[in-house]
């Protein structure tokens, strides 16, 4: 069964787009217009919707209004008129460019907050009171640095550096938006916080990964974050130890520079290195981990080149892993107090039994889909899940199906290109895909499942 887009759109630049992600914000109000051109016409009233996402490739970055609108059975008088009848339309409404003409943007993500609309700023510091905001936009990629935008202001507010070579993956933490972690190259992860332009956490060196991290995840409780890399492992890091915690709440204290100020005033925070993840095994992929997402709770979805996705479980003995991460606190702050002062830490780590066994629940066999760096998607009501492969073709499968078969296919409108991500919408109800040449699609999922979560139609 093939299903056309809602919407298509092609980058004028026509190189590969690598990631598109969509913004939590949603935008809802009531507009009227005359449904006929007599003296004294029948009114429409519908509930409009708008929604954003973003897509980056090559050095550009472009932003999307969705409109989704939903006419009301009855005419509401008190309803402000509008001049023509409203339709569902999805357009670009802002695009961004870097100056460096060899910048790749591999990631994108929404998270944080701008200024609260009409509120009195006094200070270039942001806080939890002044910025309540729309969403604001970090992309990052080949050039090493995290670059936040405003798309309320249009402006770039903040830099972050710190990475030493190309960053593949970044993502704002679910509970507090204001903390980012990223992903790269550089065989690290690190979170920040985007508040006060602070680097908090580097989670690499003893026990971290050998090779570049490619992709990462973090659990809906924020407890918990999934990496995984061209070293073919895939890691289970903690983000709830008590030194975690402390940390993330010290960075907030930090008031040494605002976003727009120019010039340097002296700051110093102690960024700490979490060398220990509580869990790493290379026993479900034999080549690079380039997509890992968490299922539910206690399940983690991940895929390489090996044309299919696995879900499984991580065996860790409950015991041992709350020792594991006491002791990691403990043996976290010896180092990062050695290494502040020059001091040798390579004989402070001690071996611990991570743990590597896995439990394989379920397999999702894929075609065409042997090329890395291609990106599934799961929806946020943990029941779908979808993905695309180099011949154009886009999969859905029903998590809560009996049969591990696609429920949904789709070809694209254009030449046959690699679809290098998928992703749902926050309400599950729609889903974009970017490709190899540039192209952007979007589909409407809402009207395609029934009460009992069957897919039955896709909706035009």
């Amino acid at each position: 069964m093939s299903n056309p887009p809602i919407f298509d759109s092609k980058e004028p630049h026509g190189k590969p787009l690598y990631c598109v992600s969509w913004s939590t914000d949603v935008v809802e109000y009531k507009a009227r217009w005359p449904k006929t051109k007599d003296k004294e016409p029948e009114f429409q009233s519908a509930l409009i919707t708008v929604r954003y996402f973003a897509t980056t490739g090559a050095n550009f970055c472009s932003i999307y209004e969705s409109i989704d609108v939903e006419l009301l059975e009855e005419d509401d008088a008190s309803i402000e008129l509008t001049s023509v009848p409203l339709k569902n339309t999805t357009q670009k409404i802002q695009v961004y460019k870097d100056d460096n003409s060899n910048e790749t943007f591999f990631c994108c993500a929404y998270g944080g907050h701008s200024a609260t609309p009409n509120f009195p700023i006094t200070s270039p510091f942001p806080t939890h009171e002044t910025h309540k905001g729309p969403q604001l936009l970090a992309i990052a990629g080949s050039s090493r640095l995290v670059k936040i935008i405003d798309p309320t202001t249009t402006r770039l507010v903040l830099t972050l550096s710190g990475h030493g070579d190309d960053i593949y993956d970044c993502q704002f933490h679910p509970v507090d938006e204001w903390l980012l972690i990223t992903a790269s190259k550089d065989q690290s992860l690190r979170l920040w916080n985007v508040m006060t332009g602070t680097p908090i956490f580097i989670f690499a060196g003893h026990e971290g990964h050998r090779e570049s991290v490619l992709t990462l995840d973090i659990d809906s409780l924020g407890g918990r974050m999934v990496s995984g890399g061209m070293d073919t492992e895939i890691k289970l890091w903690s983000l709830a130890t008590g030194h975690h915690k402390a940390s993330v709440a010290k960075s907030y204290e930090l008031k040494g520079c605002g976003w727009l100020e120019i010039g340097s005033t002296e700051r110093v925070f102690p960024t700490l290195y979490e060398q220990m993840p509580y869990f790493s095994t290379t026993r479900v992929h034999t080549d690079y981990v380039d997509c890992v997402r968490f299922v539910g709770s206690d399940l983690i979805a991940s895929k390489s080149t090996g044309n299919s996705i696995v879900i499984w479980s991580p065996v860790i003995d409950s015991k041992k892993k709350e020792r594991l991460l006491k002791n990691s606190g403990e043996q976290a702050a010896k180092i990062n107090s050695k290494a502040r002062t020059g001091e040798k830490t390579s004989g402070d780590i001690d071996k611990f039994d991570r743990g590597d066994q896995i439990v394989a629940l379920r397999e999702f066999i894929l075609t065409d889909c042997e090329i890395w760096f291609v990106r599934f998607s799961i929806d946020n009501s943990g029941k779908f899940l979808t993905i695309g492969n180099k011949a154009g073709l886009i999969r859905v499968w029903n998590l809560h199906g009996k049969k591990s078969v696609p429920v949904l296919k789709c070809n694209a409108l254009c030449k046959p290109a690699a679809v290098r991500m998928v992703k749902f919408s926050p309400q599950s109800d729609s889903l974009c895909a970017v490709f190899d040449n540039g192209v952007t699609v979007q589909y409407d999922f809402a009207q395609g499942r029934g009460e009992d979560g069957r897919v039955r139609r896709w909706k035009i």
